[in-house]
């Protein structure tokens, strides 16, 4: 049994379980957990040869494992709707502004999904950095990329902030309650890495769509 299940297998099942529940409850947000969730599986795993740039990356990213890609996939869904399924809050596109020019609006519109990858992109380079240059361990370094992501977004809309917060914290919960039920049959290994991945992609994904997209959460 124990050479099947592990305890961040039974961690990330539930993480996915509770991706399809959220998934399945509000058709409103499929589009939203399908673009962070694909976008994350396919870029965030380069944060994890950070700790080995000095090696070879590939054989990194050889070693990374289905479970670790699924975990990945789980928690960025989560961390990006998941304020809105427990607060009951729908999406309202923000009124039109005034000082940017109809043709910079409607191109700002038009191209959301590549302004989406590209602040994936810098959340993932500042988790390089970060780790290279810090020394830092990715998931420490996951986390304060995260804190920079939302420090941005934040100055630019206040209203996304409390969004962040409880995106982060709700889906780092998660986490420690899937800990809690796999610590019933494994011991606890990793769980802090856990937790700070999850919140880490909690508070950066949260407000990160709707941000890109203009929409207000009601």
């Amino acid at each position: 049994m124990e050479d099947i299940l592990s305890y961040q297998l039974i961690i990330t099942f539930i993480m996915a379980l509770v991706w399809a529940l959220l998934f399945l409850h509000k058709p409103e947000v499929r589009r939203e957990m399908l673009v962070l969730s694909t976008l994350s599986l396919i870029l965030l795993p380069l944060s994890l040869t950070a700790s080995s740039i000095a090696e070879e990356i590939t054989v990194t990213l050889a070693q990374i494992q289905f479970i670790d890609l699924l975990f990945i996939f789980a928690s960025a869904g989560i961390g990006g709707v998941i304020f809105h399924e427990i607060f009951g809050k729908h999406y309202h596109r923000l009124p039109k502004n005034k000082k940017k020019k109809a043709s910079e609006q409607s191109i700002m519109s038009q191209y959301w999904l590549l302004r989406l990858i590209f602040l994936l992109l810098a959340f993932v380079w500042t988790v390089l950095l970060l780790s290279i240059f810090f020394d830092l361990e990715t998931p420490f370094a996951t986390f304060i990329a995260a804190i920079f992501v939302v420090v941005y977004i934040a100055s630019h809309r206040h209203d996304l902030f409390v969004d962040s917060l409880m995106s982060g914290a709700i889906t780092a919960f998660l986490v420690l309650i899937g800990g809690a039920v796999a610590g019933l049959f494994f011991h606890p290994e990793g769980l802090t890495s856990l937790l700070l991945v999850a919140g880490a992609l909690g508070l950066a994904l949260g407000p990160a769509y709707e941000y890109i997209r203009r929409f207000e959460l009601v």
